[in-house]
């Protein structure tokens, strides 16, 4: 089951880095920051986790 999460981290941050390509291309610089922001975060969070559970 763990490994399906872990599958799901990733899939989320790409899916979020396609939607900052797409907004890089249309040059919405905001939205690209916010979303490499939230990138960012999804990778940050379960990484916390781990730490703190252990």
């Amino acid at each position: 089951m763990r490994y399906v999460s872990y599958l799901l981290v990733l899939y989320t941050i790409g899916r979020l880095l396609g939607f900052a390509r797409y907004s890089w291309t249309k040059g919405d610089w905001p939205a690209v920051a916010g979303i490499l922001l939230l990138a960012a975060l999804t990778l940050a969070a379960p990484l916390l986790a781990i730490i703190l559970v252990r």
